[in-house]
């Protein structure tokens, strides 16, 4: 199971028995399962840029049309935000929590996940 599956097992209901508005439990649980499922910010539809300068940095950038973090070569400066130190760190940022699913199964009615 991933772990954005268990995020939603435990906080769906959490998130759903501490809100005291006048929402009911049902909008709740759906307005917290809608946040697990995130699009990449628009800083990962932007292109590798290397810069103008002339250091050769080790970078990764996510790539939009592969859906992955690609390494690249940095020039130490200006290029843009599509630029990470790490592929762990590129795809924290960039990578989709989780994809909606087609056929979501046993238990889906709660957490949107697989069981």
């Amino acid at each position: 199971m991933k772990l954005s599956c268990l995020l939603a097992l435990c906080l769906t209901p959490c998130l759903v028995g501490l809100a005291s508005s006048g929402e009911t439990s049902d909008n709740l649980k759906q307005e917290a399962s809608q946040d697990l499922f995130q699009t990449p910010p628009d800083l990962c539809q932007l292109p590798q840029a290397r810069g103008p300068c002339k250091a050769a940095l080790l970078r990764y950038f996510y790539n939009s049309t592969s859906n992955a973090c690609e390494p690249f070569t940095y020039g130490g400066c200006q290029g843009n935000d599509n630029n990470f130190e790490t592929t762990e760190m590129c795809l924290r940022i960039c990578q989709p929590l989780v994809s909606p699913l087609i056929d979501p199964g046993r238990g889906a009615e709660v957490t949107g996940c697989w069981v």
